[in-house]
């Protein structure tokens, strides 16, 4: 049994299709914990299972910045092969701003928008309209955090974002690559104050029961999903968060400044860590 503080890091896309297809297979591999399956070129095949699957999820992880500017002649728009302006502008899962002294369309979403609005030419227009994100754009971030499942819990009520967690169905934490054992995150409130974790002795002898209890089932022959039932909301769950500037300025207000009531510790706790390094940003 471990247990273990929350931490964060900041995931950068890079450019072009490929930069959107690995931020795609990191996220989506975080729910099985097979990060180590990822290969310099193993990216675009991932996503594409992804999509031939239906599980176009994970697709929402990848960001698509696009680029339109409308030519007019003799009335005629004459700058927008694919008629997909008003796509752009109406668009419920992305942002986009307009310059209408130029005809220019500075336009923001994710893969899956793409994919599923357009299942035969969204390469195609991604060709011709992406490009990499310029400050006119409005951006998306993502992040990595190390939490449990109470936290992700509370998180996912920002339904506007996107989300990818480590699943308990499918993790068999008495295998190897998870040390055969079950990590838990260490609450903040049992601390010297100073960041110093003070293990209270009837909390651990319950989490060790649990992990005992685990691995019984397991043995007995259970299904990780199955014993999955009796891991506690501190469980340790990776998780990827993926939403625009203004989604993470929401969750700040809630979650790290409290403006609508004192968030739950462990909760403000993360929260505070993604702000921390958000404002770090370039």
């Amino acid at each position: 049994m471990k247990l273990v503080d929350q931490s964060v890091e900041r995931l950068v896309q890079t450019s072009g299709l490929e930069g959107i297809y690995k931020q795609i297979e990191l996220a989506g591999r975080t729910c099985y914990k097979s990060e180590d399956k990822i290969t310099e070129d193993s990216a675009e095949s991932f996503v594409q299972r992804m999509i031939d699957s239906g599980h176009t999820a994970m697709l929402e992880h990848g960001t698509v910045y696009m680029y339109l500017k409308h030519d007019m002649k003799d009335g005629v728009d004459m700058g927008d092969p694919y008629d997909i302006s008003l796509d752009m502008i109406l668009c419920k899962y992305g942002q986009h701003n307009s310059d209408f002294d130029t005809h220019e369309v500075f336009f923001t979403t994710n893969l899956r928008w793409l994919v599923e609005r357009y299942p035969e030419d969204w390469k195609s227009i991604y060709e011709y309209y992406g490009c990499e994100p310029t400050d006119k754009h409005p951006k998306r971030v993502s992040f990595k955090c190390t939490t449990c499942i109470h936290v992700y819990k509370d998180l996912t009520r920002h339904r506007t974002m996107s989300f990818a967690i480590e699943s308990t169905r499918f993790c068999n934490y008495s295998k190897g690559k998870f040390g055969s054992e079950l990590t838990f995150i260490n609450p903040v409130w049992c601390g010297d104050g100073v960041g110093e974790f003070i293990p209270d002795t009837k909390f651990l002898s319950c989490l060790q029961n649990i992990q005992t209890t685990y691995r019984s089932l397991i043995e007995q022959g259970w299904k990780a999903e199955q014993a999955a039932e009796v891991l506690p909301q501190c469980t340790k769950a990776d998780m990827v968060i993926t939403g625009f500037e203004s989604d993470w300025e929401h969750l700040f207000d809630l979650r790290y400044r409290g403006t609508t009531g004192n968030p739950h510790p462990l909760v403000k706790d993360l929260a505070t860590k993604i702000h921390d390094l958000y404002e770090q940003q370039d």
